[in-house]
């Protein structure tokens, strides 16, 4: 299987005028749903030209999840907490920088979509996208600061924020026995004799994610 970052570069490139100096609003504007939706028809018709399975990573637009909807012989897909839970333009009025990854965090619209594709199965994987950064990187200018935040050590709180609105029984797959199915790695069983590697979950605890609980040696946070 080969997994796709799924943005089209040579649109990128020719979308570089609409970068706004200072300005970190305009970069959902610079990589539009067009950026992502054209690379993804492309590596779906290569796919099933040659009947080749593949894995889109962080899907985050309305358009790519009605399309891949309709293409799921060869394809899997993922989405994000971050894209599920953060939408523009008011993370970028918050957070600047720190909401600054690719794919963009997009508008309310699209993040509804995502849900419906949560709900009824189309997307098959909730990933964390971990991408630490250090201080500077992060902390400058919107044109040279770098993409992407940590998430890892957050995630499996924003998966019970997700909960609120979609089974926390239906959402467990997606980032457990989903990613292995995908990998082709075997689904362990809990049974006697066999060797089990097992994480407790708790739906009823609470904890506060600040400096100094933050585990990382990053600090690139939206939350």
């Amino acid at each position: 299987i080969v997994s796709i970052h799924s943005e089209d570069e040579e649109i990128l490139n020719l979308r570089k005028k609409f970068i706004k100096k200072g300005d970190v609003h305009s970069h959902p504007e610079w990589r539009n749903s067009e950026t992502a939706m054209s690379s993804t028809r492309r590596v779906v018709k290569i796919a099933e030209r040659y009947n080749k399975k593949i894995h889109v990573l962080h899907v985050t637009t309305k358009e790519e999840v009605d399309f891949l909807a309709m293409h799921k012989k060869n394809v899997t897909f993922e989405t994000t907490p971050q894209h599920l839970t953060l939408y523009a333009p008011d993370c970028y009025d918050k957070l600047g920088t720190y909401a600054q990854m690719n794919p963009p965090l997009r508008s309310k619209d699209d993040i509804d979509e995502l849900y419906k594709g949560l709900e009824d199965g189309t997307i098959d994987v909730i990933s964390s996208f971990h991408q630490p950064q250090d201080f500077d990187s992060k902390n400058c200018e919107f044109e040279k600061a770098s993409f992407g935040i940590i998430s890892l050590q957050t995630f499996y709180s924003n998966i019970l924020e997700l909960s609120r609105n979609i089974s926390f029984d239906s959402l467990i797959d997606k980032f457990t026995i989903n990613p292995r199915k995908i990998l082709g790695i075997e689904v362990p069983e809990i049974s006697e004799g066999s060797f089990s590697s097992l994480t407790i979950l708790d739906e009823e605890g609470s904890w506060d994610y600040n400096e100094l609980t933050n585990l990382s040696k990053s600090s690139n946070s939206p939350w």
